[in-house]
């Protein structure tokens, strides 16, 4: 990424013909339009990893209820265990907690 440009060109603009400042709009439109889609994969990315930190944070706070009192925590979970609720019901009842942004 390029850092904020402080020295805008207002002179060049000042002196600038229409068609100058018509390709200036158009060049600024397009790099902005550019920077939109970057940012749109950024969002998309960033939602699925907060996604799947808050999939992995409830699985470690349900962990002994999902593996039963009686197993050892360092094995993995046995995906034909009856003790296992479907996903969508396990979803369900996970508390809805909201963290504070980052930053």
């Amino acid at each position: 990424m390029t850092p904020h440009q402080d020295n805008f060109p207002w002179e060049y603009l000042r002196n600038a013909s229409v068609r100058s400042l018509e390709s200036f709009e158009l060049t600024r439109l397009s790099h902005a339009a550019n920077l939109r889609k970057e940012i749109a994969v950024l969002v998309d990315e960033w939602v699925d990893e907060s996604a799947n930190a808050l999939l992995a944070r409830w699985l470690l706070e349900h962990w002994s209820q999902l593996r039963g009192a009686s197993e050892s925590s360092e094995e993995p979970l046995d995906p034909e265990s009856k003790s296992l609720r479907k996903p969508s019901t396990a979803l369900a009842a996970a508390p809805r907690t909201r963290t504070a942004p980052a930053g």
